[in-house]
């Protein structure tokens, strides 16, 4: 019985997927022709109209990556040995991610810093793209709950093992009792408002699945700090 409860599992997940993965063709396309829409002269209300529709188009696309990403993270069959002959650059990563979040980060006045530890690469156990996918959740995040006129600090710190990376923010910080569930499937983070709540729970399947470590620690007066360990990759 166990068996076939778990294989039924696999299947509802597979078609789920599948499902979503439907969606995001559609999406594209509305995305796509709204963006052309707003080259077009357009009154005000009109234009008004366009910028709501191209807000629910990108959260709804952000929705159906984060689905499709904890399915792959889900799914994952890569060995440490493959992982780390395609050892990806943590440093690299990180610098390319907060150049892609700089735009939102400066409409929303908060100043994103880079602190590292020494110079050079920073080679870990992983894959480009969904450590890319790490980052850009754990940044992200900070800039949604960084207060205006406030700094968002990612750091990178390593040991002769290790590679971490923290992500500080002044924001509210977690409550209390979402500590133990905050990386779990369709947990909410924070004082979550509308969050589906798979961000954080890709983040803790694909840095695991890595023989990572993830975490949030709150800070001492106000904010809070995401971090995570990867295993170097000497190179």
């Amino acid at each position: 019985a166990h068996t076939r409860f778990q294989q039924d599992a696999q299947k509802r997940d597979i078609l789920f997927h599948c499902i979503v993965h439907d969606f995001a063709t559609p999406l594209s396309t509305l995305h796509g022709t709204l963006q052309l829409l707003e080259t077009e002269a357009l009154n005000a209300r009109a234009h008004d109209l366009v910028q709501a529709g191209l807000r629910a188009a990108a959260k709804q696309e952000s929705l159906v990556r984060d689905v499709l990403d904890v399915f792959r993270s889900d799914m994952g069959e890569e060995t440490p040995s493959e992982l780390s002959i395609n050892a990806p650059d943590l440093r690299a990563c990180i610098v390319d991610i907060m150049r892609l979040l700089q735009p939102k980060a400066t409409w929303r006045n908060v100043t994103l810093r880079f602190e590292q530890e020494g110079e050079g690469r920073r080679l870990v156990v992983g894959e480009r793209s969904r450590l890319e996918r790490v980052l850009l959740n754990l940044i992200d995040n900070a800039l949604r709950y960084a207060p205006a006129g406030s700094v968002v600090v990612v750091g990178l710190q390593e040991s002769d093992q290790d590679v971490c990376v923290t992500v500080d923010d002044d924001g509210p910080g977690v409550a209390e009792e979402l500590g133990a569930t905050l990386f779990e499937k369709f947990a909410r983070d924070r004082r979550n408002s509308g969050k589906v709540g798979l961000g954080l729970y890709f983040c803790r399947m694909t840095i695991e699945r890595w023989h990572g470590t993830i975490g949030y620690t709150a800070r001492a007066k106000t904010g809070a700090r995401f971090w995570f360990r990867l295993p170097r990759v000497i190179g």
